[in-house]
């Protein structure tokens, strides 16, 4: 959607946008598209948003550092979750806050599993945490701790809930050719992720 200035009129932003059939308009059905019609119902939701904030979106949108952002809008979690969705690694410069948020870290390890990387230490060996981020985004093994992606049965149950955390285990897990067979018993996507020498297996394979 479009952010609105106070300056900007409703009826303009609409009818730019395909959304109200300009006055005394004569274009086909075909070519108005989704115009709202004579007589159709329109809801439009408004929601004011702060100078500042509305800048800092634009500024992070043209691809702008969070951390040219003054400190309270890198505690903004509407501001800081759109840096992310630009680059994962933006969540470095978040407020030290939302860095300890639990749920606003794994908001934002859905939008990117770098985002994991910077989150706390704590998290990243939390077996809880780790799995709920594996769910949400089957690459956030990949910054998950090292002993987690060694650990056998933590990783079947990182690969039951998605295939792609397979590719991010320990290479020795990747190599064995017991584990990679529960693997893939789990979830068959992570086949795709098992050591090269069992993916030209036949014998594995069949």
């Amino acid at each position: 959607g479009r952010t609105l200035r106070d300056e900007d009129h409703l009826s303009d932003a609409l009818e730019a946008s395909g959304g109200l059939e300009p006055e005394g308009g004569s274009a086909s059905s075909s070519a108005r598209g989704g115009a709202v019609q004579c007589g159709q119902a329109l809801t439009v939701t408004l929601v004011r948003v702060s100078p500042e904030r509305a800048l800092a979106l634009e500024h992070i949108a043209a691809s702008g550092s969070l951390l040219q952002l003054d400190e309270p809008l890198r505690a903004d979690p509407e501001v800081v979750l759109a840096a992310i969705r630009v680059n994962g690694s933006s969540l470095r410069y978040a407020s030290e806050e939302l860095r300890a948020d639990r749920d606003f870290v794994l908001a934002a390890v859905a939008s990117s599993c770098d985002a994991l990387c910077y989150a706390p230490d704590e998290f990243r060996n939390d077996r809880d945490f780790v799995l709920e981020a594996v769910r949400r985004n089957g690459t956030a093994l990949c910054y998950a701790a090292l002993d987690l992606r060694r650990d056998r049965d933590f990783v079947l149950r990182a690969v039951e809930t998605n295939g792609t955390a397979l590719c991010y285990a320990a290479l020795e897990l990747r190599r064995d050719r017991d584990f990679a067979l529960s693997a893939v018993e789990r979830n068959g996507v992570a086949v795709r992720y098992v050591a090269d020498e069992l993916q030209h297996d036949r014998d594995f394979l069949l």
